[in-house]
C-alpha cells in the first residue's frame, strides 16, 4: 500500500506518524500544536496523543485529487464540496508559514482522511508506523513543489548537449568511480541518531550550488589499431585517470573526442568550470572533492542564490569556494571517506576553503551540565536550534537569515551529515517559490528531465 517511487527525493517523502507530543496553540482554540520529526506541526483541537496520520514535508506537493477530494482548496470550486474552503493554492504546495504567530513547518493529516481517496483498511497500515513512502496504493501522493513558470537563475538557458554526445559521455564512464553529491537527510528524521557519546562536526550550511571535482578512472576512447589488438586478444589499456566536475545532477565537461588526450570543459566560463580549475592541480588520482559555491554566476553581478552575497562582488573576485566533503575512490570502485580533520589539513596545505566550522567534539560536550537530565538526542536538537539557528547570515554583507547548519558524524566510517534549516531561511525560501523563483540546484535538475 505505501511505497516509494523510483526517482523519489528523501526530503519530500510523506510519513506515516502517530502523534506524541501536543501542545495548545498559543493563539487559537480551536488549533494546538504537534511536534513530527522536529517540526512545528498545527493541528485540529480534536486531535489526541496516538492518533495516527501522515505528514507531509515543507515544499512538497500534494496529489490535486486527494486536495479536491478532502476540500482542501483554499478556491471553494476547486473543492469537491463547494460549500468549504481550506487554505491549499491550487499548486498543492505545502509552506513555510506562521499562523496566528505559531510557525507551520509542514502538514499532518489523519488516517482516516484517505479512505474517501483510497480504499483501505487502517488495520493494515497502523503496523506500519513511521515508514516514509511518496506513493499510496497505485497514485503519487506527493513530489517536491517546482514551480511551473521558473526565472532562470543565472540569466540564461542552459546549454543542451545532443543525445549522441550525451550517450558517448555515459559509455565512457566506469560504474562507481564517479559519484555526484547525494541528497543530504533532515536532521529531524534522525534525532536518534545521536547519543551523549557520539562524535559531531557542526558547519555552517551555506546557501549556493554544489560542486563536485573528481579525478577517476574512465573509459579510454581507442584508436583503431587499439580496438583490433583487443579483437585479436591483445592486452590493451582500457581506461586512465581524467578530471571530471559536475553541478549536483550534471557532469558540465564532455569525455574528449577520438585523439585527444584532455578532457576540456564545455563551458569554460562557467561557475562550475571556474570553481573546478581551483580545486584541479591539487586532485590525486581517485580523489573527489565536494564543495560549495557562493557568491555571483558571473562577473557582471547575477547572484548563485538571490541576496547571498557571501562577502562576494561582482568583478574578478565574484565567487567563493568552500570544501565539505573529500572521498577516495580505488580502481574497484570502492569509496573511502576522509575525515573531517584531514579534509581540514587538506585545504590548510593548499590554501582553500572549508565550510566553516562552528564546533567539534562529542554532544555531551555541546550539551551544558546543568542540562544532562533526560534525552541527549532531544536536548542535542533543542541546544542547536537555540545556538545557531534563527540569525542573520553573518558572512553577508546583505541582511539574510543564514541557513541553518551541518551535523556530520564522525564516528562512523560511512560519510553521514545531516541538514538543519532555520525557519527564517524556510520562510525565505517560501518567498522565492512564490515568486516563481528556483534555486539553481533545482534548475539544473529540471533541465536535465
Amino acid at each position: 500500500m505505501l511505497s516509494t517511487s523510483k526517482n523519489a527525493n528523501i526530503n519530500y517523502l510523506a510519513k506515516l506518524v502517530k502523534l506524541t507530543h501536543l501542545r495548545p496553540h498559543v493563539n487559537a482554540d480551536n488549533l494546538q500544536c504537534a511536534m513530527i520529526d522536529g517540526n512545528n506541526v498545527i493541528v485540529s483541537i480534536h486531535q489526541k496523543v496516538g492518533d495516527v496520520g501522515i505528514f507531509f514535508p515543507l515544499e512538497s506537493k500534494i496529489d490535486a485529487s486527494f486536495l479536491k477530494v478532502r476540500s482542501l482548496y483554499r478556491e471553494k470550486s476547486q473543492n469537491f464540496d463547494q460549500t468549504k474552503a481550506g487554505f491549499f493554492e491550487l499548486n498543492g504546495r505545502v509552506r513555510a508559514v506562521k499562523l496566528r504567530s505559531e510557525q507551520s513547518e509542514g502538514f499532518w493529516v489523519p488516517l482516516a482522511d484517505f479512505q474517501s481517496w483510497v480504499t483501505f483498511k487502517q488495520s493494515d497500515l497502523i503496523p506500519q508506523t513511521g515508514k516514509e513512502f511518496d506513493t499510496f496504493g497505485d497514485k503519487l501522493l506527493l513530489c517536491k513543489y517546482i514551480p511551473v513558470h521558473t526565472k532562470p537563475v543565472d540569466g540564461t538557458k542552459k546549454q543542451k548537449f545532443d543525445k549522441a554526445k550525451k550517450v558517448k559521455q555515459k559509455d565512457l564512464l566506469i560504474p562507481g568511480q564517479f559519484n555526484f553529491h547525494a541528497n543530504t537527510p533532515q536532521f529531524g528524521k534522525n534525532i536518534h541518531r545521536f547519543t551523549a557519546d557520539s562524535n559531531v562536526t557542526v558547519t555552517k550550511k551555506l546557501h549556493g550550488t554544489s560542486l563536485v571535482s573528481s579525478r577517476v578512472l574512465i573509459k579510454r576512447e581507442l584508436s583503431w589499431k587499439e580496438r583490433l589488438a583487443k579483437f585479436l586478444g591483445v592486452s590493451v589499456v582500457e581506461s586512465e585517470y581524467k578530471n571530471l566536475f559536475s553541478s549536483r545532477t550534471s557532469i558540465r565537461n564532455l569525455i574528449p573526442t577520438r585523439g585527444s588526450d584532455s578532457i576540456e570543459a564545455n563551458r569554460e566560463t562557467s561557475i562550475y568550470a571556474k570553481g573546478n580549475a581551483l580545486l584541479e592541480p591539487f586532485l590525486q588520482d581517485g580523489m573527489t572533492v565536494y564543495a560549495e559555491l557562493v557568491g555571483f554566476v558571473k562577473p557582471h553581478g547575477t547572484y548563485i542564490q538571490k541576496g547571498y552575497d557571501y562577502g562576494c562582488s561582482p568583478g574578478s573576485k565574484h565567487f567563493k569556494l568552500y570544501v565539505y566533503r573529500i572521498t577516495w575512490t580505488n580502481p574497484a570502485g570502492k569509496v573511502f571517506e576522509w575525515s573531517w580533520q584531514q579534509i581540514k589539513l587538506w585545504c590548510q596545505q593548499y590554501g582553500i576553503n572549508h565550510v566553516p566550522e562552528l564546533f567539534t567534539g562529542s554532544v555531551y560536550d555541546f550539551l551544558d551540565e546543568s542540562l544532562l537530565e533526560g534525552d541527549s538526542s532531544e536536548r542535542f536538537y533543542l541546544k542547536l536550534k537555540e545556538r545557531y539557528l534563527e540569525r542573520q547570515c553573518t558572512l553577508c554583507a546583505n541582511k539574510v537569515p543564514d541557513e541553518g547548519v551541518c551535523v556530520r558524524v564522525n564516528d562512523s566510517l560511512a560519510f553521514e551529515v545531516f541538514k538543519l534549516k532555520s525557519f527564517a531561511f524556510r520562510q525565505h525560501e517560501t518567498k522565492m517559490l512564490d515568486a516563481g523563483e528556483i534555486d539553481i540546484e533545482t534548475q539544473d535538475s529540471v533541465d536535465e528531465v
